[in-house]
């Protein structure tokens, strides 16, 4: 169910996503891990591109939004008009695609993965999924300090602990690399993506823990195996911000100081 008014904003879309509606959004739905309800909000505002905030919504807006507390997450992203024909002060990046300049050097390190992987010679050899989840059956215990071990000195920070956790550092272009471990509540499996995010692309790559990895999950197993999973994704994350992260950062603009994807 959606309420729209014009106060909310202009006709716009998304320059990364698929296009959001403007007002405030109820959806209820019911899958195999239950109900889900969410309410959310969303306005377009003329941002400055040097600025490191956002300014207010209209006093309008901000009367409606009172009413709703504080919010539990909140992103920020480029909303680009649908008449906008020619780069300008104020939208800078009004005629770029940045997600058909970086398609292809997506797709490179797509194909390339298992080779690249095969290259770094990761810290640990781990087993294919079948022989690790036969080998490791003791609780892992608490997955974050790990993580935090691991990434906090690579300018991470670590946020999440119930089936995902969200680790991300800020490059000095504005833009966002994060790295979302999705560890289930039941599977006792993690599932890796690593990502650039921008506020008009998002880079996305999956990441096989392994050598040996057959398929997207691997078991997390017990403490020692955790952390030597750990050890290897940080070796790769390494390795992307260096070549992968770099090469993307080339091919695109400076984000605006104020981007902020959220989690």
């Amino acid at each position: 169910m959606q309420f729209r008014h014009a106060d909310f904003g202009h006709s716009v879309h998304n320059a990364s996503g698929p296009s959001p509606a403007l007002g405030i959004t109820i959806h209820d739905s019911w899958w195999v891990n239950g109900r889900r309800r969410t309410l959310s909000a969303l306005y377009s505002v003329d941002a400055d591109v040097t600025s490191k905030t956002l300014p207010d919504p209209p006093s309008s807006i901000r009367a409606i939004l009172a009413h709703f507390g504080k919010p539990r997450s909140s992103r920020q992203f480029l909303l680009k008009s649908s008449v906008a024909t020619t780069p300008n002060e104020a939208h800078p990046s009004a005629v770029t695609n940045d997600r058909a300049t970086i398609a292809p050097i997506i797709a490179k390190y797509r194909t390339g993965m298992r080779s690249l992987i095969e290259r770094l010679k990761l810290p640990h050899d781990l087993p294919p999924e079948n022989e690790a989840r036969h080998m490791n059956r003791g609780g892992s215990g608490p997955l974050k300090p790990a993580l935090v071990d691991a990434f906090s000195s690579r300018g991470f920070d670590c946020h999440g602990g119930s089936g995902l956790f969200t680790l991300q550092r800020r490059t000095t272009d504005n833009h966002v690399v994060e790295l979302k471990l999705y560890v289930g509540t039941w599977s006792r499996s993690v599932t890796a993506m690593f990502r650039v995010r921008g506020p008009e692309f998002n880079a996305a790559l999956e990441l096989p823990v392994t050598a040996r990895a057959q398929g997207r999950q691997y078991p997390i197993g017990d403490v020692e195996n955790w952390e030597r999973v750990v050890a290897n994704i940080a070796t790769i994350v390494d390795e992307l911000e260096r070549t992968f992260v770099k090469e993307i950062e080339a091919a695109v603009d400076r984000a605006p100081q104020w981007f902020n994807p959220g989690r």
